[in-house]
């Protein structure tokens, strides 16, 4: 592996429909020239075979051996000059301990964006009537509910970003950066 590929980061987001995963993974990919993968293709397949990753993913996610997987992202990052890489992934994903301590050990980063089911649910109804799609709240019952208390469970705290105000705002995508990558915080 080359210099600039070793000091590539590499960021999975998951968390519930309506926290902003895609967005701030696109913002991340616009303002800071990381590559980005949009894992959550609904309802057109699943981005990890439209991204050609199937194989590298399964050794992460089957065997918890995240190299091939690390190294397959790193490269596509260099080969873009890009400077990071993020994986934006549908809501009803949840990477257990295992997973996140395997993906750990190669410098993935694997962060849930959270927040109360109520600001979640708001957000997600809000983008969903402003794009036209109009998804219900049923349908984010259907998709949500497991995987939300699953990665609200006490061992998942230390990988959750609340992403909202106190009033349901979301918080800004630099603040959300800094929280993640303190060390990037300047003055």
């Amino acid at each position: 592996m080359n210099e600039s590929a070793g000091r590539c980061q590499i960021l999975f987001v998951l968390g519930p429909s309506g926290a902003g995963k895609s967005t701030f993974a696109e913002h991340l990919a616009i303002e800071r020239q990381w590559l980005h993968f949009e894992i959550d293709q609904f309802p057109n397949g699943d981005g990890i075979d439209i991204h050609g990753l199937r194989g590298v993913w399964n050794s992460l996610y089957d065997d918890k051996n995240p190299v091939a997987l690390a190294e397959e992202l790193r490269s596509r990052t260099v080969g873009q000059k890009k400077i990071g890489c993020v994986l934006s992934f549908p809501s009803g994903l949840v990477l257990l301990p295992t997973h996140i301590q395997a993906a750990s050990a190669a410098s993935i980063k694997v962060i849930y964006l959270y927040g109360s089911a109520a600001h979640c649910i708001n957000a997600f109804l809000e983008r969903e009537r402003n794009t036209g799609r109009n998804l219900s709240f049923d349908h984010w019952v259907a998709n949500n509910c497991a995987a939300y208390l699953m990665m609200s469970r006490p061992e998942f705290g230390s990988h959750r970003i609340h992403v909202f105000t106190p009033t349901g705002v979301h918080r800004s995508y630099e603040d959300v950066f800094a929280e993640l990558f303190p060390e990037t915080k300047s003055g």
